[in-house]
């Protein structure tokens, strides 16, 4: 059972409505409380030293030139990063440690998260990296994580992790960056 201030990590893939359909959400025991979101930059939210993923306004203001990089972890400065941004480019936002930057409504990265380019367009199936499976089933008779392979990564391109909030038991609705999370009937859940 999930109770607000748990950390989760919740996994999805978009869902042609420009919504998110959560396949996975799974405790993370982190000693941390940052928050992360992972997403395509939404188009006409771009102006230094925001940007929008998914609804949730993510601000650098603060952020040191090392938190910026590029989808083969180099550097770059904060310049480099905005010139570069694109809507629709893929983008993973972390802020700081403590988590401060998720209390806002806002994933502001504080002066040490992290902000980075990622590799594809965000869309399971059309990169080189493929790591989401097609199916559940996949045949070997090694155990099935739902999908996802050892690596818990998630090419679909959406993936939140932070503090539980506004938990709706009812709905099967709680928040994590500001971002609703919709639990289904589908959705595999890890303790």
């Amino acid at each position: 059972r999930l109770s607000v201030t748990d950390l989760i990590e919740a996994k999805g893939t978009p869902n042609g409505t420009g919504g998110v359909t959560w396949t996975r959400i799974e405790s993370d025991n982190d000693d941390d409380r940052e928050c992360s979101l992972r997403g395509p930059v939404v188009a006409g939210t771009i102006s230094d030293p925001t940007f929008t993923i998914l609804n949730v306004v993510i601000d650098t203001t603060g952020l040191s030139t090392n938190g910026f990089e590029t989808a083969n972890d180099s550097n770059l400065t904060r310049s480099q990063f905005f010139s570069q941004l694109l809507a629709g480019d893929l983008i993973d936002a972390e802020s700081d440690e403590r988590g401060l930057g998720c209390e806002t409504g806002r994933l502001s990265t504080g002066s040490s998260g992290e902000v980075s380019f990622e590799s594809g367009d965000g869309v399971s199936g059309n990169d080189d990296d493929d790591r989401y499976e097609d199916d559940y089933d996949d045949g070997n008779d090694d155990e099935d994580d739902g999908g996802y392979d050892d690596d818990d990564s998630n090419v679909g391109g959406q993936e939140i992790s932070g503090a539980v909030r506004n938990l709706n038991a009812a709905a099967r609705t709680f928040s994590v960056a500001n971002r609703t999370v919709t639990a289904t009937d589908d959705t595999l859940i890890d303790d």
